[in-house]
């Protein structure tokens, strides 16, 4: 909590807020992946969102963006495998965090701390396809947004995967950074080096399953529509 404590002295101040509204996004605020995956999911979840609406105060909304589990966890892991001591994917498939992860008990956990009415829950694929949208919802105004053309991380392939995790094994005194952008310098995402999927057909279509049944007990922000579609089961 921290750095929340941190962020709140020095924008939630009243000489540099003002009444304005201030928007925080830190994809770590939950937790760092390491801990997450060690611990097998969201660890003491409800305590440290309680934590977190003590230390902002005031009307706070929270904004999630969930996305498809298997593509989530693939994603996740070409992060994981940068960090010391090193996984290997294997652990990951095999170990419990794969089924335990879920996006309903998160939502049900930020819904009981913070309140149904100020949980707005986004979809990837949407918001990647229309940003703008997204984003004038989240900041109350109308903004025209695009992503970076340069700056923005780029998934890498299968072969930078396996090159970062070869030398996150032996030890490497390099920075993650020169890591990163060695293998993907070496092996450059394309036709012959494609996106890192370490799925089977099998695993990705269960995972696939699971979404799809938890998406339906989830309210969803959508482009274009004032409600949010779907409603939890009660």
């Amino acid at each position: 909590m921290e750095c929340v404590q941190r962020i709140r002295s020095q924008v939630f101040a009243p000489d540099v807020l003002k009444g304005k509204r201030a928007i925080i996004s830190d994809e770590n605020l939950l937790g760092f992946i390491v801990d997450i995956v060690r611990r097998k999911g969201y660890h003491a979840l409800v305590k440290k969102l309680v934590a977190m609406r003590d230390v902002l105060g005031g009307e706070v909304r929270v904004f999630l963006t969930i996305r498809s589990y298997a593509d989530f966890i693939s994603s996740m892991y070409c992060e994981l495998v940068t960090t010391k001591p090193y996984f290997s994917f294997e652990e990951i498939r095999h170990g419990k965090f794969v089924t335990e992860l879920s996006w309903l008990r998160l939502y049900r956990a930020l819904a009981k701390v913070f309140g149904r009415h100020n949980v707005v829950i986004f979809e990837y694929d949407l918001l990647f396809s229309q940003p703008s949208e997204h984003m004038c919802y989240l900041a109350g105004a109308r903004i025209d947004f695009e992503f970076p053309g340069k700056g923005i991380r780029v998934s890498p392939s299968a072969k930078a995967v396996e090159h970062i995790g070869m030398l996150s094994q032996d030890g490497s005194a390099m920075s993650v950074r020169k890591m990163v952008v060695e293998a993907n310098r070496k092996f450059p995402k394309n036709a012959d080096n494609p996106a890192f999927d370490p799925w089977t057909p099998e695993e990705r279509a269960r995972l696939d399953e699971r979404y799809r049944k938890h998406l339906k007990r989830i309210p969803r922000w959508h482009p274009g529509k004032a409600r949010a579609i779907d409603r939890e089961d009660e």
